[in-house]
């Protein structure tokens, strides 16, 4: 879910396709949402780990665009892969570690107080789990529950992808755009049969990786397609009728969930150049800055949560639950609260991290060259 924007040299970047990951992540935050409201329960949000699905794809087409013809060299993957890390990682690290003291919180608690509650560093928050989350490594290796910061087992997934990506373009597997083909339907085909199988794509471990590496193969052959100037005319014009058609997918969910990575596709074949109805509502001022802030929100909204529902679980052990209409009025709040946060989280953490990884990249002037 992540794009390189104002980076001299790359690419220009798609607005709208900056802005539709921006309400996409809002998304995520609402099907997160772990008390009792009128949010939780509506269809559309039920339906809000498919923007994960559409997560993929955007990745796929934006590092297809940006990076592609740059990866022509083990040297050039490298940096490529350097300059994704210090994207990524550095306010990734800065989530996992409020959890984990968040964890060591608990620990002391339970000292003190035994049998309040689950065990600290156990289940998905085990140590075994967090040295697989500290190496980003969580989405390869298959765990059955997301584990630490939920969200971020898509987050993993991803590297996987931009290695796959640059390896393969660096060797030369993927100029032939019949290759991207199969390698795209190929994907969609299992992404269709896990949803057909299991009734939704709610899906991580090794569904989960399934996911991601098919979005992200269809997101690099849409950007094909597009630079080739071989997409259909007018798309444009069904930038509406897609994505509603995908919205109502997310709302029926089942089997018909299968359909969603599709239309995922088509969507942002329709927004590329940043022409349509919908792409102009994308382009706006809100939206791009929702589409500043989406990975900080992405990663940051959970250990928020995580710190919430704790503080929730024991005020109803006390008597104090709430009442859905009061989860209405405390999650309008805790989203203006995200956005601050995010907003602090990508002045001070996100943004200086990224500055300082593109000043510092091994033969950095070879790059530019």
């Amino acid at each position: 879910m992540r794009d390189d924007r104002a980076v001299p040299g790359l690419v220009p970047h798609v607005l709208a396709l900056d802005g539709l990951r921006g309400v996409a992540a809002v998304w995520v935050v609402l099907f997160h949402l772990p008390w009792p409201s009128h949010f939780r329960t509506a269809a559309l949000v039920q339906g809000g780990y498919l923007a994960v699905d559409l997560f993929f794809i955007l990745s796929g087409f934006v590092i297809a665009r940006a990076y592609g013809a740059r990866l022509d060299s083990g040297r050039a993957v490298g940096l490529f892969l350097w300059r994704r890390c210090f994207r990524i990682y550095p306010l990734y690290a800065v989530a996992l570690a409020v959890l984990v003291l968040q964890q060591a919180l608990k620990l002391g608690l339970e000292a003190g107080y035994p049998g309040i509650g689950p065990t600290a560093f156990d289940g998905p928050n085990s140590l075994t789990a967090l040295a697989a989350n500290v190496v980003l490594a969580q989405g390869w290796l298959c765990f059955a529950t997301a584990t630490w910061n939920t969200p971020s087992w898509s987050t993993s997934v991803e590297i996987a992808a931009y290695g796959l990506f640059a390896a393969a373009r660096w060797a030369g597997l993927i100029r032939s755009t019949r290759t991207l083909v199969l390698a795209a339907l190929l994907g969609l085909s299992c992404v269709a049969g896990l949803a057909l199988v299991h009734g939704t794509l709610d899906l991580i471990g090794l569904p989960g990786l399934i996911r991601g590496l098919a979005g992200f193969a269809t997101g690099v052959l849409v950007e094909r397609l597009a630079s080739a100037g071989q997409l259909p005319p007018g798309l444009a014009r069904l930038q509406f009728p897609v994505l509603a058609a995908f919205l109502l997918v997310a709302m029926l969910g089942g089997p018909a969930v299968a359909l969603a990575p599709p239309l995922c596709a088509v969507l942002v074949a329709s927004l590329d150049r940043d022409r349509g109805p919908l792409a102009r509502v994308l382009s706006g001022a809100w939206a791009q800055h929702l589409a500043r802030l989406s990975y900080a929100l992405y990663i940051v909204h959970f250990p928020v949560l995580a710190v919430i529902k704790a503080v929730l679980k024991r005020a109803e052990e006390a008597g104090g639950g709430l009442t859905p209409w009061q989860g209405d009025a405390l999650a309008c709040g805790v989203l203006v609260l995200l956005w601050g946060l995010s907003w602090l989280a990508c002045r001070t953490i996100e943004e200086p991290a990224r500055r300082w990884g593109a000043a510092h990249m091994p033969g950095r002037r070879g790059l530019a060259a």
